[in-house]
């Protein structure tokens, strides 16, 4: 008789703690699908850190971006830590510290080594001279420089769509770059 209530309770542990792995396994998952968001974008994957939100980008604002000479600056320089995460059925909310350039330092810097009474005449009609010309410009006022940094928390909103978690549609992510 022991036998049997012994093996009874047994199972009936393994049935309550297989109920709660499941709830922190999806927690895990959209803890997961956030880090690999801000992975993605410190490497420079756009196009994969992308793939994490519910919204769909077209494939030419890539090419955009992928040539931007600030994204070094801006992502290359993040850092994260997840802080909580707390889901309900079908959302979640992960927390995330991150500590970031200072956007309001850079801006000011690059605003000061820049000429900009002629600055349509410099750039011409070609984004690749503009590109070039803000390269040089950010090459200018990081060089000898460490760049400030600043830590904020940046609240991520998360649906699950089709078994994936995806950070929703309406999310605001400027949070992560420490933009109020």
């Amino acid at each position: 008789m022991k036998k049997y209530f012994l093996v009874t309770v047994v199972i009936l542990s393994m049935l309550m703690f297989q109920g709660c792995s499941k709830s922190s396994s999806k927690d895990n998952e959209a803890t997961k699908a956030v880090s690999s968001f801000m992975d993605n974008l410190v490497e420079g994957n756009f196009k994969e850190a992308y793939d994490n939100l519910e919204t769909k980008v077209e494939d030419e604002f890539f090419d955009e971006i992928q040539n931007n000479p600030m994204n070094d600056l801006l992502f290359g320089q993040l850092k994260y830590e997840v802080v909580s995460s707390e889901m309900k059925e079908d959302t979640a909310t992960v927390k995330i510290k991150v500590t970031h350039p200072k956007l309001d330092e850079i801006v000011a810097s690059l605003m000061s080594s820049v000429d900009l009474s002629n600055l349509g005449d410099q750039a011409g009609d070609s984004i690749e001279k503009g590109q070039d010309m803000l390269q040089k410009a950010l090459d200018e006022v990081t060089k000898d420089k460490e760049i400030a940094t600043e830590e904020t928390e940046a609240v991520i909103e998360l649906k699950l769509v089709d078994d994936k978690w995806v950070i929703s549609e309406g999310c605001d992510l400027t949070g992560i770059l420490g933009v109020q």
